[in-house]
C-alpha cells in the first residue's frame, strides 16, 4: 500500500513542478541541503568521535607461556586511554608466520573481554590458543599475533 502512497506523491510533485517550476525546484534544493546537514551532524560526526575514542582502546597480544601458562598462552593487555569507561572489547585474533599474510588461526578466533575498565586503566589477560590453529606444524614464540575487527563498547 505504501507504493500508493509514494505514487500519489509523485504526481503531485509533477503537477506542481509543472505549475510551480522555480518555486519546487528551490524547495527541492534546500531539502537536500538539509538532509545533508543533517547527516553530517547526526551520523558523521557521532562515528567520527567514537571511533576516535575506539582507536584509544588498544590491545597488546603476545604469546607468553612464561605468565599464562601452557593452557592460556595469549597474554593480551587491554589499556583504555580513552576519557570513556569501557565495559566490552571484541577482537579477532589474526595469527602469521613472519613475512606471510595468511591468518594461520582460521575462522574461530574470535575473542572477548567483559572487564570495566576506567579512562586510564589497563588489564592483563590469558587466553587459549584458536582450536584451528595446529600446534605442530608452526613455533608458536616465533608467530606474529595481532587484533583485527576491534570494536569497543562504552558505558552510556
Amino acid at each position: 500500500m505504501s507504493w500508493l502512497f509514494g505514487l500519489v506523491i509523485f504526481i503531485v510533485f509533477l503537477f506542481l513542478l509543472f505549475k510551480y517550476p522555480k518555486q519546487i525546484l528551490v524547495i527541492c534544493g534546500l531539502l537536500v541541503i538539509c538532509v545533508i546537514i543533517l547527516y553530517y551532524v547526526f551520523i558523521t560526526l557521532p562515528n567520527q568521535e567514537r571511533t576516535e575514542r575506539s582507536n584509544k582502546v588498544t590491545l597488546s597480544i603476545a604469546y607468553n607461556t612464561t605468565n599464562c601458562g601452557l593452557q592460556y598462552p595469549l597474554n593480551v593487555i587491554i589499556t583504555n586511554r580513552s576519557d570513556k569507561t569501557v565495559t566490552k572489547v571484541t577482537w579477532w585474533l589474526v595469527v602469521n608466520k613472519p613475512g606471510f599474510s595468511t591468518n594461520l588461526a582460521g575462522y574461530s578466533a574470535n575473542y572477548s573481554c567483559d572487564k570495566i575498565l576506567k579512562p586510564g586503566e589497563a588489564w592483563s589477560v590469558c587466553y587459549m590458543l584458536p582450536s584451528t590453529l595446529n600446534s605442530q606444524n608452526y613455533p608458536l614464540p616465533q608467530l606474529e599475533y595481532k587484533t583485527s575487527s576491534k570494536y569497543v563498547y562504552f558505558e552510556e
